[in-house]
């Protein structure tokens, strides 16, 4: 996992500095999430903008990485959930500070169950398709801080899957660093 994550920070970081890049916007940061009535986690999110992928229609792909082992599981017996996914993200009034947003995640959930035995019955992972909606304010020195809130729906037998369908609903805020010239 901590090698999936290094490598695809090292492919954005590389495809950033290429001379004649594809991508005209690269961004990296950090991302916090709560799900309602459960866990934190922390960890990292990259985006990406190519006008030659997308055309002139503003919408920005990524990945984000988080982890609950830097959040509510850190230093505590809290189960230790990390959650994949990737995104599209379609930014309004793109030309503007001021953007509202909507994003479509797929991903991953994984809970590692350690060596709680009574919970070894369920399934500790779980495919997640879910919907976001919020806005981002772009900051000077090309920062940009981005909040929404979303729900989860969890794909397979979600009445099984701990820690992962039991609260589906979540907020978030990340703060995001363009790497590459931002296109706004």
């Amino acid at each position: 996992m901590k090698n999936l994550t290094t490598l695809c920070f090292l492919i954005l970081v590389f495809a950033s500095n290429a001379q004649d890049s594809l991508y005209k916007s690269v961004e990296v940061g950090i991302r916090s999430k709560k799900y309602t009535g459960f866990y934190w986690e922390n960890g990292i999110t990259a985006e990406f903008y190519s006008a030659k992928i997308t055309g002139k229609f503003p919408l920005h792909f990524g990945m984000n990485f988080t982890f609950s082992a830097l959040g509510s599981a850190f230093h505590s017996n809290a189960l230790s959930m990390t959650n994949i996914d990737g995104f599209a993200a379609y930014y309004f009034r793109h030309n503007k500070k001021f953007q509202p947003n909507i994003r479509l995640n797929v991903g991953y959930v994984h809970t590692d169950l350690g060596s709680f035995a009574n919970y070894h019955e369920y399934h500790n992972a779980a495919m997640v398709v879910g919907l976001e909606a919020g806005f981002s304010y772009q900051l000077p020195y090309r920062f940009r801080i981005c909040t929404s809130g979303g729900y989860n729906f969890f794909v397979g037998n979600e009445s099984s899957s701990l820690g992962s369908s039991v609260y589906p609903v979540f907020g978030q805020i990340s703060i995001l660093y363009a790497i590459k010239n931002v296109y706004r």
